[in-house]
C-alpha cells in the first residue's frame, strides 16, 4: 500500500518524535526502527518468510534490502555520531552493492539520528537529519517507486530566504516604517527568530505563531513581537508568567532595544512566507546575500562591498587557518599534547578588518570548530573517555575570539547575528555540551573605518577589502577623506586601489609571523597597486606562500580577483602553491619566478606612444549623413576627421574607422568660428546631450563637462604631444588599449584621429611593427600590463616605454610582417571577420599559414636580440632577458658603459648569444 504525500509527511513527524531520544546500539533496535520507518511510506512486511532484514548479499549481511531499490546499513550512534563518521562506513555498504551486481540505485547509512543517502548513479551523498524528515520526504521517494528529489546540503531554501527577507527589508525602508537604524534592528531580530525556532534557540513555531496571529488579526506586530523580544531579554527569575514563559533568556546584545513597528498586510505576508521555509537548512552565510539584497547597487558600489563565495573564502581560510592547525593537531597524540594544543586553539584570535556581514568570520569559526572536534575525538581515544567527558575536560573554542571591523552599522551587527546562529548550528551538529545561551556580547566586532583605528592583537587576518579603484576613491569616499588618506599614509602610492591601504595596516598593526589572507582585485599584482601592497610585504621581510593569481570573482561585481596568503614580516619554510600548483617561489606579480630589478621607462622610448584623444561624450561625433553634408564645403575637411576606435582595430574586417569626428584641436574659439557650419552642428549636439544627461545618471560625465564648459568646442583631452608625433608621418601604428592579445595595425595619419580606447605609436616602418607584433612584445605586454575587470590593458607607459627594442632590426623582420599584414587583410575580407576573431580562430587551430608566419617573425626577432631560439617557448626566459636588457639600457643611457655588459646580460638571460650587440644603445637603428 502506497500512502499519499501528506500521510507520509505526518507519519514521518510522528516517527521522528518517537525515535529522537534513542541512544542504544544498532543491534538492539534497528529492526524496529526500520519497520517503523518503512511503515511511514506504507510498506508493511507481514510475511515472516519475506522480511527485508539481515539480508545475505553474498558478501556479508545488509541490515535491510529492498529489491532493486535500496540497501540500508544501520550504525551505532554512540560510535558514529557525526556526518563524517557515518560517511566513513560507506565502503562497507558499497561491498553489498557490488555483491548485488550494482543494480541497487541507493544506499542508506543511518545512526538513528541522521541518514546518509548515497546515490550510486552519480556517487553523490545527501544528508538528512531525523528532525528534517518531514521537510525532506522527496529525498526518500524511491521507497514509493518515484525518483527522489535531492537538494544541495544547506542550500534548499537559501536563495528563496534571501529574496524574501531582502524584500521584507526593502518594503519597510520604502514606506519609511521607522528610522533606518530601527528598521535594521527589527529585521535582524526577526531574522534571528526565524532561525531560532528551527534550530532550537526558541521553542518550535514560537515566531511563526506570532506572525500567524498578526496575519489573522488576533494581535498587532508591535504588541506581540515586542512582548516576545522583551521576554527574550529578561532573566528567568525576573519574569512574570505569560504566553512566552517557556522562552529562554537571550541577553541584551540583540533584544535590549525593541523598535515598535506596526507591519502592513504586504509586510506580514512576506514575513509569513519566510516562516514557511526550513531555516535549519539555511547557511549562516546567507546573511551576506540578505545584506546585499537590502542595499542598492549604488550603495554597494560606493562602499566597494560585495558578497564573497565560500569557495573564495576557503582559499584563505584553508592556507591561513585549517592547514597549519591540522599539522599541529596531527602531531599531538598524548593527553598532555592534546590538552596543550586545545589550550592554544582556545586562545586563537581571528580578525576580518573588512568583515561586512561576517561571511569570512562565519566560515573561519565553523572550520575552527571542526578542528576542535578532531581534538575531542583524539583526546577521547587517548584518555579512554567518552566524547562528552573529553569536551568537559578541554572546554570549547569561544565565539568571542572572532574579531571584525566594518564601516557600516547594519552589516557590523549582522556579523554578530551570523556568529550567534552559527554557534547554535554547530552545537547541534557536533552535539556539543557548550552553553548556547545567553548570547555573548561579541565586543570585538566593531563599527569603524579599519584604516582609522588600531587593529586588535590577533593570530590571523583574513578578509576581502573593498573593491574600489584608485580613480573611484574620491567619488566613493569624498575629497576630505582622500586628503586624510594622503596625510595618514604619506609614502603610499596614491595611484593604487583602495584595498592596498589594508596592506599598510597589516604592516603597521599585525605582529611578525602572523598569516594574512586577503581576497583583492587582481590589480594588487600590477603596476602601482603592486608597488603599494605586495612589494611592501616583501620589502618588510614577509613572504607569499599561497596565491590564486587571477580568477573571475564569484559575486555579481564585474571584477577579477587575486587571492593572496602571506606571512607578515617573516619568511615561510613550507610548501608554496600558486594557482594550486606547487612552486618554489611566488613573486609580487603572482608569478612563479621573479626578476632581479623592476623595469623602468627608457629614454629612447619617450614621446613615441600616446593614448588617443578623449572627446568626452558623443557631441563631437558625426553621422555619415552629417559628415557628407558638411564635407561638401572642402574647407571643413580641415576639422572633420575619421575617428579610429578600438572596434576599428579589432572588429572591422578592413580596419576602417567607424565614425567621423569634429576636431578643433587646441585652437581658440575665434579660429573655430572660421568653420561656422561645423561649430553650429557641435552646439546642437551639445544641447541634445545635455537634455539626455538630465534623464540619466551621468554625474561623472556632467562633472567633467562642467569643468570644460569654458572650452566647450575642444576635446577634454586634445593630446598635443600625440598630434606633434604623428604629424610628420604618413601612417602610424594603432593598438586597442583593452585586449587579451595585442594586435597592431597601420592607419593613415593625415585624415584620422585615434580615440582614447587605443594607443597610437609614432612609427611608420614595418620593422618596428614586426617587433611589436612579435612574441617578445606580446610576452612583455602580459608581464607589464594592468587589467580592468578581466581584460588586460595596453599602456603607453608601463608597457611601451619600458620595452627594450633590439639595437638593430633587420629588414627580414619587416618583410615577414608585410606578409602577416597581407594575410590578415585577405582572410578578414574573405570571412568578413575582424582581427580578434581571426586570432581566436588561429588559437583554436585554424589559419596554419598565419601561425607559421608568426613563428618565422619570432625567429627573426630573436636573431635581432641575440636570443636563443630554443628558449622562445619559455615565457620566464623571455621576460628575464627583456627585463635584464631594460636595466642595462637604462643604465647605459644615463652613463657610458662597456658593451660587454650588455652581451653578458643577454647571454645570462637567453642561454645562448647568437649575434653581437653594438657598443652604444641609445637610439634604435634599422638595417
Amino acid at each position: 500500500m502506497i500512502l499519499r504525500y501528506l500521510s507520509i509527511h505526518d507519519n514521518l513527524g510522528k516517527f521522528s518524535q518517537k525515535w529522537k531520544n534513542y541512544n542504544k546500539n544498532e543491534r538492539t533496535g534497528y529492526q524496529s526502527f526500520l519497520s517503523d520507518f518503512f511503515r511511514c511510506f506504507g510498506l508493511n512486511f507481514e510475511d515472516p518468510n519475506n522480511l527485508p532484514f539481515e539480508y545475505n548479499t553474498g558478501n556479508g549481511f545488509a541490515d535491510a534490502y529492498l529489491e532493486n531499490s535500496v540497501i540500508f546499513e544501520m550504525k551505532d550512534f554512540n560510535k558514529y555520531k557525526t556526518k563524517e563518521q557515518l560517511e566513513s562506513q560507506l565502503p562497507q555498504a558499497l561491498k553489498y552493492w557490488e555483491a548485488k551486481g550494482r543494480h541497487v540505485p541507493f544506499l542508506v547509512l543511518c545512526n538513528f539520528h541522521e541518514f546518509i543517502i548515497h546515490d550510486t548513479r552519480d556517487g553523490e551523498n545527501h544528508h538528512v537529519k531525523l528532525a528534517q524528515l518531514e521537510s525532506r520526504v522527496d529525498s526518500f521517494s524511491f521507497l514509493v517507486k518515484l525518483n527522489p528529489t535531492f537538494v544541495p546540503e544547506q542550500e534548499a531554501v537559501t536563495k528563496k530566504s534571501a529574496m524574501l527577507v531582502g524584500n521584507f527589508y526593502k518594503a519597510l525602508i520604502e514606506r519609511n516604517a521607522a528610522k533606518k537604524e530601527d528598521i535594521d534592528l527589527f529585521v535582524l531580530q526577526a531574522l534571528f527568530c526565524l532561525f531560532s525556532e528551527d534550530i532550537g534557540y526558541l521553542p518550535a513555531q514560537t515566531f511563526t505563531t506570532c506572525i500567524r496571529k498578526i496575519r489573522d488579526g488576533e494581535d498587532n506586530s508591535a504588541n506581540i513581537l515586542g512582548t516576545l523580544f522583551k521576554m527574550m531579554d529578561e532573566k528567568e527569575p525576573n519574569r512574570k508568567k505569560g504566553r512566552f514563559a517557556n522562552v529562554r533568556y537571550f541577553n541584551g546584545p540583540l533584544f535590549s532595544k525593541r523598535p515598535e513597528i506596526v507591519l502592513e498586510d504586504n509586510e506580514v505576508s512576506l514575513l509569513w512566507d519566510c516562516c514557511q521555509l526550513d531555516w535549519g537548512n539555511v547557511k549562516p552565510e546567507i546573511f551576506g546575500a540578505v545584506f546585499e539584497s537590502s542595499q542598492s547597487s549604488k550603495a554597494r558600489h560606493k562602499d566597494g562591498m560585495h558578497f564573497t563565495s565560500e569557495e573564495d573564502i576557503l582559499s584563505v581560510i584553508g592556507p591561513c587557518i585549517i592547514e597549519p592547525w591540522l599539522l599541529e593537531i596531527n602531531k599531538a597524540n598524548t593527553e598532555r599534547e592534546l590538552i596543550e594544543i586545545h589550550k592554544k586553539l582556545m586562545a586563537f584570535r581571528v580578525l576580518d578588518p573588512a568583515c561586512g556581514s561576517g561571511n569570512f568570520l562565519v566560515v573561519a569559526y565553523r572550520e575552527i570548530k571542526k578542528l576542535e572536534q578532531k581534538i575531542f575525538f583524539k583526546f577521547k581515544n587517548a584518555a579512554a573517555c567518552t566524547y562528552n567527558e573529553a569536551q568537559q575536560k578541554l572546554g570549547w573554542f569561544p565565539v568571542s575570539n572572532m574579531h571584525g571591523v566594518e564601516l557600516n552599522q547594519f552589516p557590523a551587527f549582522l556579523s554578530k547575528v551570523s556568529l550567534w546562529i552559527s554557534k547554535k548550528l554547530l552545537v547541534n551538529e557536533y552535539r556539543l555540551l557548550e552553553q548556547d545561551l545567553p548570547l555573548e556580547e561579541l565586543k570585538h566586532i566593531v563599527c569603524a573605518d579599519a584604516l582609522e583605528i588600531k587593529w586588535d592583537n590577533v593570530d590571523v587576518v583574513v578578509g576581502n577589502p573593498p573593491y574600489i579603484g584608485c580613480k573611484q576613491i574620491k567619488e566613493a569616499r569624498g575629497v576630505e577623506y582622500c586628503n586624510w588618506l594622503s596625510k595618514r599614509f604619506k609614502d603610499h602610492n596614491q595611484m593604487s586601489d583602495y584595498c592596498t591601504y589594508w596592506f599598510e595596516k597589516v604592516l603597521e598593526d599585525v605582529r611578525p609571523g602572523v598569516r594574512v589572507g586577503l581576497v583583492c582585485t587582481n590589480s594588487i599584482s600590477q603596476t602601482n597597486s603592486r608597488i603599494a601592497s605586495l612589494d611592501k610585504v616583501i620589502i618588510n621581510g614577509g613572504e607569499i606562500f599561497n596565491a590564486i593569481s587571477s580568477k573571475k570573482w564569484s559575486g555579481d561585481a564585474k571584477v577579477h580577483v587575486s587571492i593572496v596568503n602571506f606571512i607578515n614580516k617573516k619568511t615561510y619554510s613550507g610548501i608554496k602553491k600558486l594557482d594550486n600548483e606547487v612552486v618554489t617561489k611566488i613573486s609580487t606579480r603572482l608569478l612563479k619566478f621573479e626578476v632581479d630589478v623592476e623595469s623602468v621607462g627608457l629614454e629612447v622610448n619617450m614621446n613615441k606612444a600616446f593614448q588617443g584623444v578623449c572627446a568626452l561624450g558623443k557631441a563631437f561625433i558625426l553621422s555619415d549623413k552629417e559628415a557628407e553634408v558638411l564635407l561638401k564645403n572642402k574647407k571643413n575637411k580641415e576639422v572633420i576627421k575619421r575617428y579610429y576606435t578600438a572596434s576599428s582595430v579589432v572588429d572591422d574586417p578592413q580596419n576602417n574607422p567607424s565614425e567621423w569626428i569634429i576636431d578643433f584641436q587646441d585652437w581658440p574659439l575665434e579660429t573655430a568660428k572660421l568653420y561656422p557650419e561645423v561649430l553650429d552642428c557641435l552646439k546642437k549636439h551639445i544641447e541634445i546631450e545635455k537634455k539626455q544627461a538630465e534623464k540619466k545618471d551621468t554625474k561623472k560625465r556632467n562633472k567633467l563637462r562642467s569643468a570644460s564648459n569654458k572650452n566647450w568646442w575642444k576635446f577634454w583631452r586634445t593630446r598635443a604631444e600625440l598630434r606633434a608625433a604623428i604629424a610628420p608621418l604618413e601612417k602610424y601604428i594603432l593598438v586597442s588599449r583593452h585586449t587579451k592579445y595585442p594586435i597592431f595595425i597601420f592607419v593613415e595619419s593625415k585624415i584620422s584621429l585615434p580615440e582614447d580606447s587605443t594607443v597610437a605609436i609614432a612609427f611608420d616602418d614595418y620593422n618596428s611593427l614586426g617587433i611589436l607584433q612579435s612574441k617578445f612584445h606580446t610576452d612583455w605586454y602580459k608581464f607589464q600590463c594592468s587589467t580592468i575587470k578581466g581584460d588586460s590593458r595596453y599602456t603607453n607607459t608601463f608597457v611601451f616605454e619600458t620595452f627594450p627594442f633590439p639595437k638593430k632590426i633587420t629588414n627580414s623582420v619587416g618583410d615577414v610582417m608585410k606578409n602577416i599584414e597581407l594575410y590578415r587583410k585577405e582572410a578578414c575580407k574573405k570571412q568578413k571577420i575582424g582581427l580578434t576573431d581571426l586570432y581566436n580562430e588561429m588559437a583554436e587551430g585554424g589559419h596554419d599559414i598565419l601561425k607559421k608566419l608568426h613563428q618565422k617573425l619570432d625567429s627573426e626577432v630573436a636573431t635581432c636580440y641575440g636570443f636563443a631560439k630554443s628558449n622562445l617557448n619559455s615565457y620566464e626566459n623571455v621576460i628575464k632577458f627583456l627585463n635584464a636588457l631594460n636595466s642595462e639600457i637604462a643604465e647605459i643611457t644615463s652613463r657610458p658603459a662597456d658593451a660587454a655588459n650588455v652581451r653578458k646580460v643577454a647571454k645570462k638571460a637567453s642561454g645562448v648569444l647568437e649575434t653581437t650587440t653594438s657598443k652604444k644603445i641609445v637610439k634604435r637603428k634599422q638595417v
